[in-house]
């Protein structure tokens, strides 16, 4: 019996792999090879980072100061005309609140006050930022430098300002529509005189023929003179 004892004492022992502990073997395997999420990250940020450095390192400066003063100037018009609209709104609306008795229509059809200083508000603002990108961009003496890259391009960017003005949409020509028929030249001028009777003057001396001879232009019972120095 000892003997037995000691002979299945003396076998290796084999350790046995359960489904659990498999797991955890392949999951510490998938970890030992798959790359830190922040790592991608950071390769990420860095490919736009510098998508973002060449395509602002194409920027023409110079046509982007350009265009960033004809955005102000267009801006200013803007502004100007919708302080004008918030006023004459304002105005109408005020006419209608004094009225003893107003007509439910004409309320209903009065301009909205409102809107339009929501409208205006929007227009200051994009005034605003526009003037600062108009200021910074006269600090930048290159498309390299920090100032420019950091502050200038990611405005721009933001207002849609770019190096060159949009492109303008190509004129579309108008389609006229058949010419009117004129009436044929007519080889005298008539006047009328006091009685209602059509007198006829010859346009030139060659017109001069045409009325005395040509049949489409005399008639038997009219009378025919000639005359000098008439004018």
């Amino acid at each position: 019996m000892s003997t037995r004892a000691l002979a299945l004492d003396a076998r290796p022992t084999l350790l046995a792999l359960t489904p659990a502990r498999r797991a955890r073997r392949s999951t510490t395997r998938g970890r030992s090879t798959r790359a830190p999420a922040s790592s991608l990250g950071a390769a990420d940020t860095s490919d736009d980072d510098a998508a973002t450095r060449e395509r602002a390192e194409a920027i023409d400066l110079d046509g982007m100061r350009r265009e960033t003063r004809r955005r102000i100037e267009r801006a200013l018009k803007k502004v100007s005309k919708a302080t004008t609209k918030l006023r004459v709104a304002r105005e109408k609306v005020e006419e209608l609140s004094s009225r003893e008795v107003a007509a439910t229509e004409a309320l209903e059809r009065a301009p909205d006050v409102d809107g339009a200083e929501a409208e205006l508000m929007t227009l200051k603002r994009e005034l605003e930022d526009l003037n600062a990108l108009n200021d910074i961009l006269r600090g930048c003496k290159t498309v390299n430098s920090p100032k420019f890259l950091e502050e200038a391009y990611p405005l721009a960017t933001a207002l849609a300002v770019r190096d060159a003005p949009p492109a303008r949409p190509p004129r579309v020509k108008k389609v006229k529509g058949p010419k009117q028929a004129t009436k044929p030249r007519m080889p005298y001028w008539t006047f009328v005189s006091a009685d209602g009777i059509d007198i006829r003057v010859g346009r030139t001396s060659s017109d001069n023929d045409s009325v005395s001879c040509d049949p489409k232009c005399r008639d038997s019972r009219d009378w025919w003179m000639h005359a000098a120095a008439a004018w």
